[in-house]
């Protein structure tokens, strides 16, 4: 991704993966100029943040009631499976 204008699906793997990782300036950058041109992806990025936002506060407030736990295997499962995007 050495280009400064990203593809959708390029666009779209930075969405997802800034939920789990920090975004280099240049990432960000690309970006932020691809959404200033496309509207889907900047709707898949207002719906992603949505998303992570309810199932992080859906975490949380089971975690304070011990109603969800997963080992840590299966979180390095899912983390790993995530990356792979």
């Amino acid at each position: 991704m050495n280009r400064i204008m990203l593809t959708c699906l390029e666009a779209t793997k930075l969405t997802v993966q800034k939920s789990f990782r920090k975004l280099s300036f240049t990432e960000k950058l690309q970006l932020k100029m691809h959404h200033t041109v496309c509207h889907a992806c900047r709707k898949f990025d207002a719906q992603n943040t949505f998303i992570d936002h309810a199932v992080r506060t859906y975490i949380e407030s089971t975690e304070k009631n011990n109603e969800l736990k997963l080992s840590d295997h299966r979180k390095k499962v899912i983390s790993d499976a995530i990356h792979e995007v």
